[in-house]
């Protein structure tokens, strides 16, 4: 195992990562649901509008995606075709990984350098329910691209880890079919 060691150590830098990630998620996941519970209870049984509820809602619900598209990238859980990708040699694998990622990097990159500027630009103008700047909601575009930036390159690193160290999260996949098949 020492010779995997940095692999180890850049793997389990990912996990803690995704650890970190998911409390946050679930925790936009109830704050939403409170809220969407908060505005149909003033509105059906109170019968009082509440402007502010459904906007919100969205916001948090748009954050919440966002963070966990990151978890999905570091799952690498995103919807892709795998057939070229699995009829190939394994070296080739690993180039064709390694050129999506960067690409994939790249998006990122551009992303968060332009979404810095809209949420420049949005300083002056604010949501007309919650009345705050529109700095606020639209924050997480660039949160979520340094996010995704981060889980990429650690997704790079690991893509040159020696053919006979198994990702835990390959592991735990396979484990997850042999449950599911039996």
């Amino acid at each position: 195992m020492e010779r995997h060691g940095f692999f180890a150590k850049v793997e389990e830098v990912g996990l803690l990562y995704e650890k970190l990630l998911v409390p946050v998620i679930n925790i936009a996941g109830w704050f939403m649901f409170l809220i969407v519970i908060y505005t149909v209870f003033q509105r059906y049984v109170i019968g009082a509008s509440v402007r502010w509820g459904v906007e919100l809602s969205r916001y948090v619900m748009v954050w919440m995606a966002l963070m966990a598209s990151v978890v999905c990238e570091l799952r690498d859980e995103h919807i892709y075709i795998t057939y070229i990708l699995e009829n190939t040699p394994f070296w080739l694998q690993r180039i064709i990984k390694f050129l999506s990622y960067v690409f994939v990097l790249y998006f990122f990159y551009i992303i968060f350098t332009e979404s810095l500027v809209m949420v420049e630009n949005a300083a002056r103008q604010t949501s007309p329910g919650l009345r705050i700047s529109m700095q606020y909601p639209l924050l997480i575009v660039p949160i979520a691209s340094m996010l995704h930036i981060i889980a990429i390159i650690i997704k790079i690193i690991l893509i040159f880890r020696p053919r006979d160290y198994v990702l835990k999260i390959d592991k735990q996949k396979v484990r997850d079919i042999v449950e599911r098949s039996s």
